[in-house]
């Protein structure tokens, strides 16, 4: 479910104009579809762990027809990724999956029965996983990462439909201080009215331990001719610390998308002093926003003005509206206020947010969940599908109903499994 495809755009309520997340202005928009036909669950084997490492890579991916009920079976169905070389960290559109493998390699996937690879090809200016990316047209791919040292940030244009490199090179950027790098993927954006990239990013101490004691007090965002790849302009804003993503772009979560009207948002954050040692893991969440045309940040926008709330996750649910996966010990487990995921798993949750108002609602009927690095929304006709990993009992899907504000319980999935992604799949892309 990733940005600029309008096969992910959804229900009919997102045919008012709202791309999906992950999303900027679609080049050559094709008709929305109203209702998903099905539903890719990324089910982890080692469970939901939100751990990175390749022994955490393998998921069975169970196509599912209809969410709202009985048990959804895990066991024999579905395409093993394990043995392959798609990891969790994917760009998804029209029916295809995009990544960068373990090994280097840019490569397309089609997943039915099994997980098809259609072609892959070395990739060694992009680091695995640690990208972030934009579409172009609609089979014109950009990525941008900083590999290696992280001195530097590197970036490719794909052809998807070919299957080749078209061009690479480097972003002719500020270089980082002597104790500093690159952060490993910033977040990406596309503005196809002027032909713009818009790249979020930030500068970070070159020693992990240091990463919260050495922070710069501001963010950047870099605004880059996506014909020639030249840096038009670097802004600069001092309200936040940190990005909702700076390692994996938005190819494990989501954390940017653009409106019918051309502006671009983006999670940023603050950093807390709520741990013992320091630490960049505690957050107040920002969502700051590039209006139409400009070329820095509305410095007057924080969408979501709360006084804390870690943005995981989020997923434009109608033009106005944006639903919010969320962390908080502090909100969701007030006697064990702990950042500590291994210790007090429990303490993700859902609100609903209005881009207008920046009015946030916590959405009641839906348990704490567990899952740090996950995808769990999938919106299709007028209904938010979530996927919930609970403290009892089988994990399973809860409903929201966009008009009514009700939530109702859906599909389980078989004991003993978690999810970790939904990926909703249109008429245009199922094979």
């Amino acid at each position: 479910m990733k940005k600029n495809f309008t096969t992910l755009l959804l229900s009919s309520l997102l045919t008012l104009g709202l791309l999906s997340s992950c999303g900027e202005d679609t080049p050559n928009p094709t008709p929305t579809p109203v209702e998903a036909e099905g539903f890719d669950l990324w089910i982890p084997v080692k469970g939901a762990t939100g751990k990175t490492q390749k022994e955490y890579d393998q998921n069975i991916i169970v196509r599912a027809k209809d969410l709202t009920k009985g048990t959804i079976s895990i066991t024999g169905k579905g395409a093993d990724t394990g043995g392959t070389a798609l990891t969790p960290h994917i760009i998804y559109r029209d029916g295809y999956y995009y990544g960068v493998s373990r090994e280097g390699n840019f490569g397309k996937f089609e997943v039915g029965a099994t997980v098809r690879t259609i072609k892959e090809f070395p990739l060694p200016m992009i680091k695995d996983r640690q990208f972030s990316h934009a579409w172009l047209d609609r089979k014109t791919l950009v990525l941008v990462g900083s590999t290696g040292k992280q001195k530097e940030v590197s970036w490719a244009r794909i052809d998807t439909q070919e299957m080749k490199l078209l061009d690479s090179g480097t972003l002719a950027m500020k270089a980082p201080a002597v104790d500093e790098i690159f952060c490993a993927s910033g977040l990406l954006g596309y503005r196809q009215s002027d032909n713009t990239l818009i790249f979020p990013h930030i500068y970070i101490a070159e020693k992990r331990k240091d990463r919260a004691k050495m922070l710069r007090g501001e963010i950047y965002v870099a605004f880059i001719d996506a014909a020639t790849m030249k840096v038009k302009s670097v802004d600069v804003d001092k309200r936040a610390d940190w990005l909702g993503s700076m390692s994996f772009g938005d190819n494990r979560t989501c954390n940017t998308f653009t409106d019918k009207a051309g502006n671009f948002y983006f999670v940023a954050a603050k950093i807390l002093k709520e741990t013992t040692r320091p630490s960049t893991t505690a957050q107040r969440s920002l969502i700051f926003r590039v209006n139409s045309g400009a070329m820095e940040t509305d410095k007057s926008y924080d969408a979501y003005d709360q006084p804390r709330g870690k943005i995981i996750d989020l997923t434009p649910v109608s033009d106005d509206e944006v639903m919010l996966y969320v962390q908080d010990p502090a909100q969701a487990t007030p006697g064990n206020p702990i950042w500590d995921s291994a210790k007090n798993r429990y303490v993700f949750f859902w609100q609903i947010m209005n881009l207008r108002s920046h009015k946030v609602r916590r959405i009641e009927g839906v348990p704490l969940s567990v899952g740090n690095f996950g995808h769990f929304a999938a919106p299709s006709a007028g209904k938010v599908y979530l996927g919930a990993n609970v403290a009892s009992g089988n994990n399973c899907i809860y409903i929201y109903d966009l008009k009514s504000g009700k939530v109702s319980k859906g599909a389980e999935l078989q004991a003993g499994f978690e999810i970790e992604r939904i990926v909703p799949v249109y008429r245009t892309s199922i094979k």
